[in-house]
């Protein structure tokens, strides 16, 4: 401000006190209707403010001037009788903003390294129809874009509209485990240590994908047409499903009505639309195979790259503003210069005034992994970029328990490491107690998988995961096992490899992997030369017990465990009853004799109370055979089916728990209410060589256990806890007991005074909650998790 402007307010506030405008406060504003003293002249410019039309003289005209006598402010936005310039309370417009990039975590949802609050937001497909379950249809690592606007601060935003749209989804018709690559519907997918893998694999890792697998992809177009998969998920539903690929037409035969997208022969004959296809067209396909392999196109879209939604037109584009900022995260698919190159196949073009972040210009390189923010070009063909934020290569992996956290810091300590985590790390928590998942919810002890960025000093997280157990495909890396005479290895990617690094391909064209080892047979199965058994013990003593007739031999390198704390064999043997049930693990010997690798003392008990007219009575539980876990993919009185493919039956001693014990009816209306229910199973063999169902419990579903979920008050927290006589304090939260809370052990309810004498504080408790209308946590159920 100039000393003339400074002169100016002074004299202002002078007169206007003296005409006790503004009441004693800071108010320096006089509306233009206003009598001014006669002779004023607040701009010094020869003429009286009655007469001059531009009383400060800040090129607006008094009429069109909210702050007419102030020459460094021209609106009041919220009408307070302050300029904005000096309003305290004023908050800026903020402009239209589209982002697209990697869901990295939800709470309410990241992209971009901005947090954008969608409580009012809208979800939709890529047709801009509404999501049937709005923001539970989404997951980290996939690939949206978000309309809104973002806040000064650059960091938080509001979410106006967010689309998410499949990039692919199909069946595999090869895998290349030397490149990472899988091929689905003629479409090669890259995957790399980024990739994020939804719940139904079993390690998470490229091995667990099988020729015929379903899978849908989500991730980024790159220069060859592949797409770097940055989410696969397998779809395991028994429904017709219609198919999604999307990329360049490779090859045509207008004469068959036939035309390829990579491998996949795809026919239009029936496609009813003045389609014209050429060569290099992209464009996106629905559809259904046949028995052949081609995909019959039910819909043809002729699309940019990605979709519409961005700078390409389309009914999106259309609503943005010219100046509308926009974000946009992916890899570098075309390039001809530092400063002219495509991402995803969009046109950016840097200048001397971009910032680089992370990185330089020397980083724009082909494939390269970005995240640009700009504005449109005048023909909105091309993003004129004015920063860019360079993502170096993953170059470290590791994996332990966090030792120590440093909130306001943002980061954790692993293995003498610190893992910095920033607003663009994927956060996942695989422990399943948390959906809103961020650094407030770790806890000192936690295991966790981290990758990023090792600069010398710190881990930068691109990604990190939280599981209950060290339960990973490192297990198995390593292990050997024959094959028609010659040892394989399992690779890190979970793949066999021999010596010479030749992989070995089963029969039906799959390659062979970590489960065909000696090591994991042993472990999950009865098979080979191990035994995985339970059942009632006999002739239990110090030195063997016999299951099954198999006389197992305890040793000094035993472990013995109870309510899943490892004891001594004495601790063990003392509280087995005289025919205990026991999980036992153990390896057959080279004179065929079976040594305890680890005993497991399970309980078996009977339910004092059942409710319903189809609920049966009794006060044993029979031996199971196994236990199975799964989502219900359907169920009646007669038996239930699960989503992995096993099929039980009810039976006249089937018992059915939600809470509590319920009736069959019961428990099939509670189970038909959910969304994606999962139950636990404890099933038998008949003599028919058919599973009966002893007891099905309902574990969790979508609807009901989702932390973001605005329509639900309860939540199932599994872990370590503190307990008392009034609650438990899992994961640094209160959980309190009440008259109707319902206690079980080992499969039994118990009195609340037997339940707590039965546990101490370093017992693994699942613990089933609701929220009262103080917003406190109170439990349903509580049980020793075993």
């Amino acid at each position: 401000m100039t000393l003339t402007n400074i002169t100016r307010i002074l004299l202002l506030s002078f007169i206007l006190t003296l005409y006790g405008c503004g009441g004693g406060g800071s108010d320096s504003n006089l509306n233009a209707d206003e009598e001014l003293p006669s002779g004023l002249d607040t701009d010094f410019d020869g003429i009286n403010d009655d007469s001059d039309t531009d009383d400060d003289d800040d090129g607006v005209a008094d009429t069109d001037d909210a702050c007419p006598l102030d020459p460094d402010g021209t609106t009041d936005t919220d009408g307070d009788g302050i300029c904005d310039n000096a309003d305290p309370d004023f908050v800026s417009p903020q402009g239209q903003s589209l982002s697209s990039g990697v869901v990295s975590a939800f709470g309410s949802i990241y992209i971009n390294g901005v947090k954008y609050d969608t409580t009012n937001a809208e979800f939709v497909n890529g047709n801009l129809d509404e999501l049937p379950n709005a923001e539970q249809d989404l997951d980290v690592g996939d690939v949206v874009w978000v309309r809104g606007t973002v806040n000064d601060d650059g960091v938080t935003g509001v979410a106006h509209t967010v689309i998410y749209a499949v990039d692919l989804f199909g069946t595999v018709g090869a895998i290349d485990p030397s490149t990472r690559t899988i091929t689905v519907l003629g479409r090669i997918v890259q995957v790399n240590s980024d990739t994020v893998f939804g719940n139904n694999f079993t390690l998470s890792e490229l091995s667990d994908i099988a020729l015929g697998d379903v899978l849908k992809v989500s991730g980024f177009d790159q220069l060859n047409g592949s797409l770097l998969a940055t989410r696969i998920d397998k779809d395991i539903s028994t429904t017709a499903l219609l198919f999604k690929v999307e990329g360049m037409i490779s090859a045509l035969d207008a004469q068959a009505a036939s035309l390829n997208i990579g491998s996949q022969v795809i026919n239009y004959a029936g496609f009813n639309s003045s389609f014209t296809p050429s060569l290099n067209q992209w464009i996106e396909v629905k559809g259904s195979l046949n028995d052949s392999g081609i995909l019959i196109a039910s819909s043809i879209e002729i699309e940019t790259r990605q979709g519409d939604f961005g700078l390409s037109a389309g009914d999106v584009a259309n609503q943005l503003s010219p100046d509308t900022s926009i974000a946009l995260e992916g890899v570098i698919s075309e390039y001809s210069d530092t400063t002219t190159f495509a991402i995803n196949g969009y046109a950016v073009k840097t200048s001397t005034e971009t910032l680089y972040i992370g990185g330089d210009a020397s980083d724009i390189t082909l494939g390269a992994r970005l995240s640009v923010r700009g504005v449109r070009s005048d023909d909105g063909q091309t993003l004129l970029v004015n920063r860019v934020y360079v993502r170096a290569a993953s170059n470290l992996e590791i994996e332990g328990n966090i030792t120590a956290i440093d909130t306001l810091a943002g980061s954790v300590e692993v293995d003498g490491i610190t893992v910095q985590i920033e607003s663009t790390t994927q956060l996942e928590d695989e422990t399943g107690a948390y959906r809103k998942f961020s650094i407030e919810q770790l806890n000192v002890g936690d295991y966790i998988d981290v990758s990023g960025q090792f600069d010398g000093a710190q881990l930068i997280a691109y990604r990190l995961e939280r599981d209950s157990v060290d339960n990973d495909i490192d297990d198995y890396v390593g292990n050997d096992t024959l094959i028609n005479g010659e040892t394989f290895y399992t690779d890190d990617d979970g793949y066999l490899r021999n010596e010479a690094g030749d992989y070995h391909v089963e029969n039906d064209g799959n390659y062979s992997d970590y489960q065909d080892t000696d090591d994991y047979q042993n472990q999950n199965s009865t098979d080979h030369s191990g035994l995985r058994l339970e059942g009632i013990a006999t002739d239990i003593s110090q030195t063997s017990l016999t299951l099954y007739g198999n006389v197992i031999a305890l040793t000094a390198s035993t472990f013995f465990e109870l309510n899943d704390r490892l004891v001594t064999l004495s601790a063990f043997t003392s509280a087995a009853s005289a025919s205990p049930y026991v999980s036992v693990q153990a390896a057959q010997l080279a004179d065929g004799t079976f040594q305890a690798l680890k005993v497991e003392l399970e309980h078996v008990g009977g339910n004092s109370s059942s409710s319903g007219d189809d609920s049966n009575d009794g006060d044993q539980l029979s031996a199971f055979d196994f236990v199975i876990k799964g989502t219900i993919a359907s169920i009646d009185s007669d038996g239930i089916s699960l989503s992995n493919g096993y099929n039980l039956l009810f039976d006249a001693s089937s018992l059915y728990e939600t809470y509590d014990l319920v009736s069959q009816s019961q428990f099939i209306t509670d189970a038909n209410g959910l969304i994606n229910p999962t139950v636990e199973i404890k099933a038998r063999r008949n003599s028919a060589d058919q599973l009966v169902v002893l007891k099905v419990e309902l574990e969790s579903s979508d609807s009901r256990s989702d932390d973001d979920s605005q329509n639900s008050s309860e939540r199932e927290f599994e872990g370590f806890g503190s307990i008392d006589n009034t609650g438990v304090t899992m994961q640094s939260i209160r959980i309190e007991f009440i008259a109707s809370t319902y206690f079980e052990l080992f499969d039994h309810q118990v009195e609340k005074a037997v339940f707590l004498s039965s546990v101490s504080g370093s017992d693994k408790f699942e613990v089933k909650t609701r929220l009262n209308s103080n917003g406190d946590y109170e439990a349903l159920k509580i049980e020793l998790d075993d």
